[in-house]
């Protein structure tokens, strides 16, 4: 749950860190953001974009310097922030709950991934208990390291 309020509030919405800073603060972007897998053995959180070529080291230093920033807390996720991620999660599985096309698809991949299809109602439960501690502490854990790729067209 950590993890999943990270991922909005870095880089899943048009007001995350990610398309303030890449989009509208520097302009190299029209387009940024962030996307979970949340498999049972594999936890990925990818970054997508397309900049310029030009813009393309400029662009790395910007997603480098806002993960530096949360790993080290000086972006900060106070208490109305959390509130705010929590309720917009909790909305997101609402509204997943009535689209049966959403709710076919959340249940097949349930059942594939041999989980509890009734894990949304847990997933309510154990996203009260996050606090900003547990975001920082997945950032640390999830921002080690990362693969990048970086695809150019050909001239």
């Amino acid at each position: 749950m950590a993890l999943r309020i990270l991922n909005h509030k870095f880089g899943e919405s048009a007001n995350s860190i990610l398309f303030r800073k890449l989009r509208e603060e520097k302009g190299f972007a029209y387009d940024v953001y962030t996307d979970l897998d949340l498999t049972n053995y594999v936890k990925t959180l990818s970054i997508y974009t397309a900049v310029g070529e030009e813009n393309i080291d400029e662009s790395l230093e910007v997603i480098d310097e806002c993960i530096k920033k949360i790993k080290n807390e000086e972006i900060i996720f106070d208490n109305n922030t959390i509130k705010h991620m929590k309720k917009v999660l909790k909305t997101a599985i609402a509204f997943t709950l009535e689209d049966p096309s959403d709710i076919g698809n959340y249940v097949l991949h349930q059942a594939i991934d041999e989980d509890n299809i009734y894990k949304f109602v847990t997933d309510m439960d154990e996203i009260e208990k996050v606090k900003k501690e547990h975001i920082y502490n997945v950032a640390r854990l999830i921002f080690n390291e990362p693969t990048i790729h970086i695809f150019k067209s050909e001239k």
